[in-house]
């Protein structure tokens, strides 16, 4: 019989285990508690009993097929890790194949999360909402109502028709929305990796004691200042910010006019350059759900002393 996985993980092991400190554990901060949890392992962290089924803690075979698929990127991309790191850190040119590796993990990193789903879940419902207003205002009123009841047989009094239009004008209604939406977003990690190759990178190395942390919404979206357009900001607009390690930390931004390399290091050698890696965790640390994590309870506390 085949093993059926039930604690599934929103952020994969292989990344949080970058993390542990010496006793291989990871420093934990609740959020919305403001309070440190004890040092932990890898599995209690960023999981809930089947995350990837079609309603969550409920097992059906979705959440399995989802596993599975998943295993298809964390299997190659735990295994490159240990070498992006050296080659980070290290002198020589980033490979455009490097680089690809990097945005699958990060787009994979992003479109998992619980962040992304909720995202994904409000837009299916204000979707809806917008289909059936466009419904009633072809059809009519009166059609609209005529055609309900004929199909379910309930006739509808005018004050409950009236209440109906009220609540519909003024969006009271929402629509709940099971999983289904973000699970068949998941198909999307290669396309949203392209989109995150093509941007411009800079890799922060801190080579000073100050560490960057993570969190359970690993990489961030950040707007662009000053964006003004009524359709929103679009993904490729976007900069996106990924701790890889204690030590490495990558940015990504569009800049259409840029002619320079498209990915840049930047050394942190010097206590002057700490407010950049206090900035940068502050990022993590402000847009996070729930979670934040890192291998020295100092670095977490550093970045609360920097949000005050």
């Amino acid at each position: 019989m085949k093993n059926i996985t039930k604690w599934q993980h929103i952020v994969p092991q292989f990344y949080l285990k970058e993390f542990k400190n010496e006793k291989n554990l990871i420093e934990n901060y609740d959020i919305l508690n403001k309070k440190f949890g004890q040092p932990k392992g890898t599995r209690p962290l960023c999981a809930e009993y089947f995350y990837y089924g079609a309603e969550t803690g409920v097992q059906d075979e979705i959440s399995q097929i989802v596993e599975e698929f998943l295993q298809t990127f964390e299997t190659p991309l735990s295994k490159s890790i240990p070498i992006l790191k050296k080659s980070l850190i290290g002198n020589s040119e980033i490979t455009p194949e490097e680089k690809h590796i990097i945005s699958l993990l990060m787009s994979m990193l992003y479109i998992r999360n619980n962040t992304t789903r909720n995202q994904i879940k409000q837009s299916t419902s204000s979707l809806t909402l917008d289909v059936l207003k466009g419904i009633v205002n072809v059809k009519g009123e009166e059609r609209f109502f005529n055609d309900y009841e004929r199909e379910t047989g309930r006739i509808i009094s005018s004050s409950e028709k009236k209440d109906f239009i009220k609540a519909l004008e003024e969006n009271h209604f929402k629509f709940e929305v099971n999983n289904a939406p973000h699970i068949n977003f998941l198909l999307k990690i290669p396309n949203f990796a392209n989109i995150l190759y093509t941007q411009n990178w800079i890799i922060y190395i801190s080579k000073i004691e100050d560490n960057f942390i993570t969190s359970d919404t690993p990489v961030i979206s950040i707007n662009p200042k000053n964006w003004n357009n009524q359709f929103g900001v679009p993904i490729l607009a976007k900069s996106y910010y990924f701790p890889l390690s204690p030590k490495i930390f990558i940015k990504t931004y569009y800049n259409s006019q840029s002619t320079a390399k498209s990915i840049k290091r930047k050394n942190l050698l010097s206590n002057i350059d700490t407010k950049i890696i206090n900035d940068l965790n502050y990022v993590i640390a402000s847009q996070s759900e729930k979670q934040l994590f890192a291998s020295q309870k100092i670095d977490i506390e550093k970045t609360l002393k920097y949000r005050q």
